[in-house]
């Protein structure tokens, strides 16, 4: 089965089952445990974590959302191609 698995929680879980070697994708957020970051990754915040602070995630998540915009990019090229039986979301 494969399986991708756009929530931290989630991947953590799935490998925690012996499940890791059935994921074939993750989101940018899905960094546990280590192997993971080892799959492709085919959702993207378009707001950079790393470089905000809190405050200002929490700012421009708001202004996506108010403009009806998606804050997250997804790889559709990619879930086309790999066609996942599973989509964690």
């Amino acid at each position: 089965m494969k399986i991708c698995s756009l929530l931290p929680s989630g991947t953590e879980i799935l490998f925690a089952l012996g499940l890791g070697d059935q994921v074939v994708g993750i989101s940018d957020l899905c960094d546990y445990p280590p192997e993971a970051t080892s799959k492709p990754v085919v959702s993207r915040s378009k707001v950079d974590p790393s470089v905000l602070s809190s405050e200002e995630v929490e700012t421009a998540m708001l202004a996506l959302l108010t403009r009806g915009e998606n804050p997250y990019s997804l790889d559709q090229d990619w879930l086309i191609r790999e066609s996942p039986d599973v989509i964690l979301t």
